[in-house]
Formats: C-alpha cells, structure tokens, sequence
C-alpha cells in the first residue's frame, strides 16, 4: 500500500499483540472501540494526511468496532472475508 502512496496504520487493540501488559487475551468491545477512534484520531491530525480521505481496510470481525465508533471521517472501507 505505501508503495502505491497510501499512508498505513496498523495496531493492535489493547490486551493483544505483543505488549506485555495485563490483563491478556481480554475481548473487550468498547475499548477496541475506542482504540479505533484514537487512531482514526491520529491520522486525521498529521501533516500528509488528507482528513477526507481516510478509509480502513479490516476483517470482517472488525467491521462492527467500526460501526461502534460513529466516526464521520471515514467514507470509504473494504472489508476482508475468510
């Protein structure tokens, strides 16, 4: 994608990845929610980023944080599928 000249984010929600925090392997809906929002929130305020024209790419088990989060900014999302 960033080869193409899109800018990516990629994160792990919170009590996933590789941090070493606790608790772990938490399924915890609306803090992945806001965990979004932070990031949409994130893009949206730098420099070479064109606030109109975010959109996500995510699996279809994310799609509904999406949904949650209301977030205006964003027009455009594909949705991946197993």
């Amino acid at each position: 994608m960033a080869e193409r000249g899109f800018i990516t984010l990629t994160f792990d929600p919170s009590y996933t990845g590789e941090s070493k925090g606790e608790p772990r392997y938490v399924a915890a809906p609306d803090i992945n929610t806001e965990n979004f929002q932070a990031a949409v929130d994130f893009l949206s305020v730098q420099d070479n980023v064109d606030p109109e024209k975010i959109g996500i790419i995510c699996f279809a088990n994310f799609l509904q944080i999406f949904h949650n989060c209301h977030v205006e900014i964003i027009k455009k999302y594909v949705i991946i599928t197993a």
